[in-house]
């Protein structure tokens, strides 16, 4: 039983230790991983994110003059590095975009919401409209709220 163990462990070690020389020791095994991972980076596009941070949103309470107030991160996301460019570049109207999308929404609606789809598929219905208003066509993927805080 114990010969068997270790006659076991001696084929393990010789198999490690010859796929070692085979793939010609560190090196090898680096130049492994390099290939393997620009083989897997080949075939999909990278995901690009651009984020609108801290849009601040004046939100009235339904029936009262009281004025609350909430902030917003928006990402966009998009498959083409050209659109993260000109994103930054339109940074102020995409603001605009979200504080005029948020005009017509009190305090209590916001906070009362539970799921946020509706709410993410109106913001990017609204770039697309403006946007296409200005003639700008981008290749966006997806709206999405990372951070709604509200006071």
């Amino acid at each position: 039983m114990a010969k068997n163990i270790i006659i076991g462990l001696l084929l393990v070690l010789l198999a490690g230790g010859g796929g070692y020389f085979y793939l010609g020791g560190m090196e090898g095994i680096q130049k492994w991983r390099e290939t393997s991972d620009a083989e897997q980076s080949e075939g999909q596009p990278e995901l690009r994110l651009y984020t609108i941070e801290k849009v601040l949103l004046t939100l009235p309470e339904a029936g009262q003059t009281r004025l609350h107030h909430g902030q917003l991160d928006v990402v966009l996301t998009s498959f083409d590095p050209q659109t993260v460019a000109t994103l930054k570049k339109l940074d102020p109207l995409l603001r605009n975009i979200i504080v005029e999308t948020f005009s017509d929404k009190t305090f209590d609606q916001l906070r009362e919401m539970k799921n946020f789809n509706t709410l993410q598929k109106d913001l990017q219905s609204a770039f697309v409209v403006a946007l296409a208003r200005y003639k700008i066509n981008l290749e966006l993927v997806d709206v999405k709220i990372s951070k709604m805080v509200l006071q």
